[in-house]
């Protein structure tokens, strides 16, 4: 079947209001280390020539842009073998059109990050498929060389769906985008190749950004974080701090360190009872010993003036005796 797209057969395409759109299908997965990826694919129907058609959106992930791209469409009714093999090729070439940008088609050569592809209807065989594989075959590249891929979807993301219970809880725990959830909720976990990423928003990356274009999550923090063996270790993790015997053996801890607190303010309050129960004692001796000192100090006291009135009633004689 031939599925070459001439210049005037896109233009009609374009201006034809009578096309119907069936499906998007979704290729949420990475070639296997390959410089373009699969943006958006989807397919509709003629009504005037009741044909079916797919449109495919393609973004160049290298850092060299690129002159054309060979692809092969494989369709499939529900066997493993394709009912049919569509060739198609994206190049600058006038009668094939690389790019075509709001019913305009551009023949310059794709640029890194750029898209291509939109807008260019791919013919289909009569009978519609139940699924749809593309191969990317070669690349040709505009510093002049050209690279044989065969590309197949390899990196497929696990769907937040496929998550365990324990997953998604651990995930919850450790998510410090959460307030990006409603815009931009997670659907995957991320997966990266040589090229390219996907964010866990669904939005395909080149390599180069190291934030999500879309949802502005780090590369980094998702490919890390994300990992299984890293939530099934947070799911441990919350499990210890949250299970009951965790908090019995926490409770029992902090009772035993509160024992401890406890008996040692108890020794230091016995301590100062005992130093304050010395510095009594010590004050009842000096009283006591104050004592004892007084009353022989007074018989002395007594002694001594004793003693002077003696003397001055023996003077007072001994003066009288003499006059």
């Amino acid at each position: 079947m031939d599925s070459s797209i001439s210049f005037e057969n896109t233009h009609r395409e374009h201006t034809s209001g009578y096309f119907k759109e069936i499906e998007e299908i979704r290729f949420d997965c990475l070639f296997d280390f390959c410089p373009v990826e699969i943006i958006k694919a989807v397919t509709m129907y003629d009504i005037e020539s009741f044909r079916y058609y797919i449109d495919l959106v393609f973004r160049n992930m290298s850092e060299v842009p690129i002159d054309e791209v060979n692809v092969m469409l494989m369709l499939y009714d529900g066997n493993n073998i394709p009912f049919a093999k569509l060739p198609v090729t994206y190049g600058i070439a006038p009668e094939l059109g690389m790019k075509a940008s709001y019913g305009r088609i551009s023949y310059a050569p794709v640029q890194p990050s750029d898209e291509f592809g939109r807008g260019i209807r791919i013919p289909l065989p009569d009978s519609y498929f139940k699924r749809l594989e593309a191969v990317v075959c070669d690349v040709a590249f505009s510093n002049g060389k050209r690279f044989v891929y065969n590309a197949q979807a390899k990196y497929i993301p696990r769907s937040l769906s496929e998550f365990t219970a324990a997953e998604k809880n651990a995930y919850d725990t450790v998510n410090i985008y959460e307030k990006l959830e409603d815009r931009f909720p997670t659907r995957f976990s991320p997966v990266v190749n040589d090229y390219s990423w996907i964010c866990c928003c669904g939005h395909k990356n080149p390599l180069s950004a190291e934030k999500c274009e879309d949802c502005t999550r780090e590369r980094d923090w998702e490919l890390t974080v994300m990992d299984s063996e890293n939530l099934e270790k947070a799911h441990e993790e919350y499990m210890r701090e949250h299970s009951p015997q965790f908090v019995s053996g926490y409770k029992k801890e902090f009772m035993k360190k509160r024992e401890i607190v406890n008996a040692r303010e108890q020794s230091e309050k016995e301590q100062l009872a005992l130093k304050a129960l010395k510095n009594v004692e010590k004050q009842e001796k000096r009283k006591e010993s104050l004592i004892k000192q007084i009353i022989p100090r007074i018989a002395l006291y007594f002694a001594v003036m004793a003693l002077l009135l003696a003397f001055l009633y023996w003077l007072s004689l001994f003066t009288n005796d003499i006059w």
